[in-house]
């Protein structure tokens, strides 16, 4: 029905989806595993958080969102899940942090790229 050259044309194609499938979801585990434990780390070199209390997993400091100067709103986690108490009552991960910030629009190359991540492509 379909010549070797193609055949072998469809073997790279489904070869190559395969493999770039994979490399996404390993590059998102190992960007997520890195950010887990210091994520207040990188978000304080980041976007310049200076958090200013330890309360067990969460450190507090002011909210980078809606500027804030003073205060204790913004709570963020060791695995990257923050929340604004304060005037914009926003939350989310480090991925939407790196998104409304930045307005980055790949935000796992990003972080990727930044913690030290090779990547080969990026979509």
């Amino acid at each position: 029905m379909f010549s070797e050259a193609i055949k072998k044309r469809l073997e790279y194609y489904r070869k190559y989806e395969e493999k770039h499938a994979n490399n996404s979801n390993t590059l998102y585990e190992d960007v997520v595993s890195r950010i887990n434990g210091n994520a207040h780390e990188i978000a304080e070199r980041l976007f310049f958080i200076h958090f200013k209390q330890k309360s067990g997993r969460n450190r507090l400091g002011p909210c980078p969102l809606h500027k804030e100067k003073h205060g204790k709103s913004f709570s963020m986690r060791d695995d990257g899940v923050w929340t604004c108490f304060g005037k914009c009552n926003r939350s989310g991960n480090m991925f939407n942090l790196v998104t409304e910030l930045l307005h980055e629009s790949k935000p796992l190359y990003f972080l990727a790229k930044y913690i030290g991540i090779k990547t080969t492509t990026r979509p």
